[in-house]
C-alpha cells in the first residue's frame, strides 16, 4: 500500500508540473538557452582550433631561429670553457607536454640550461649554487 501511495503522489506532482504553464515556459526558455550556449561553445572551439593552428604555423620558423641562436651560443661557450680546460654546454629546454590539449610544453616552461664541468672525467652538470662554487659560477 505504501508503494502505491508513493506512486500516486509522484504522479500527482508530475501532473501539477505539466499543468502549470509557467513551468513549461521556463523549461522551453532554458532549453533554448542551452542550445544557444552549445552553439557558442562550438564556435569557441572552432576559434580556438584556428588560433592553435595559426600559433603553430608561426612557432615553426621562430623556434628554428631560436634553436639556431642557442646552438651558436653553445658553440662559443664550449670553446670558451675548453680554453679554460673545462667543459660547458648551453641548451634550450622546452618543458614537457601536459595533457591532451598541448602537444609540447608551454612557453612558460621553456628556458636556457647551462651545464659545466670544472674537473676532468666528470660529466657537465647544470650550473647551480649547490654544485659549483661561487668562483666556478663566476667563470661560467
Amino acid at each position: 500500500e505504501e508503494g502505491e501511495a508513493a506512486l500516486e503522489e509522484a504522479e500527482a506532482k508530475i501532473n501539477e508540473i505539466v499543468a502549470d504553464p509557467n513551468v513549461v515556459r521556463q523549461y522551453l526558455r532554458q532549453q533554448v538557452q542551452i542550445e544557444e550556449m552549445d552553439q557558442q561553445v562550438e564556435q569557441m572551439q572552432l576559434s580556438k582550433n584556428d588560433k592553435v593552428k595559426e600559433m603553430q604555423h608561426k612557432k615553426g620558423p621562430w623556434q628554428a631561429a631560436l634553436k639556431n641562436s642557442v646552438n651558436k651560443i653553445d658553440t662559443k661557450f664550449s670553446q670558451y670553457m675548453s680554453e679554460l680546460g673545462c667543459q660547458g654546454e648551453v641548451a634550450l629546454t622546452e618543458g614537457e607536454a601536459d595533457g591532451e590539449e598541448e602537444e609540447e610544453g608551454s612557453f612558460k616552461d621553456w628556458g636556457i640550461e647551462i651545464r659545466v664541468s670544472f674537473r676532468e672525467n666528470t660529466k657537465p652538470q647544470v650550473l647551480s649554487a649547490r654544485v659549483q662554487s661561487g668562483g666556478e659560477r663566476s667563470v661560467s
